[in-house]
């Protein structure tokens, strides 16, 4: 918890993320059957990033004599420490099944 900050009130990026799975079945005869199977994640290959650390430090310290310190504003309070990926890049995945 922040002093001064609400519960929550940090707000990451959002997400945009497409699936598309396309499939077609071929009967072959009455008991055989070939499924084949197009499956792609991340279709548009757009970059998300997961909520990462935030700096939580609002004040530092600054020693102004043996007893006496001055609170300094942090000016980078409540940005990000670290940007890492979410989900990979595009992927696309084939698969057949054959059924008898």
């Amino acid at each position: 918890m922040v002093p001064g900050e609400g519960f929550n009130s940090f707000r990451g990026p959002g997400v945009n993320n497409i699936d598309l799975n396309l499939a077609r079945e071929v009967k072959i005869n009455e008991r055989m059957r070939l499924k084949f199977v197009v499956e792609a994640f991340n279709l548009l290959n757009h970059p998300n990033f997961q909520q990462s650390p935030v700096d939580q430090v609002q004040y530092t310290l600054q020693q102004d004599t043996d007893t006496s310190y001055t609170a300094i504003p942090n000016p980078t309070f409540g940005q990000p420490l670290a940007v890492a990926a979410r989900y990979g890049s595009r992927a696309v995945q084939l698969s057949a099944r054959f059924s008898f």
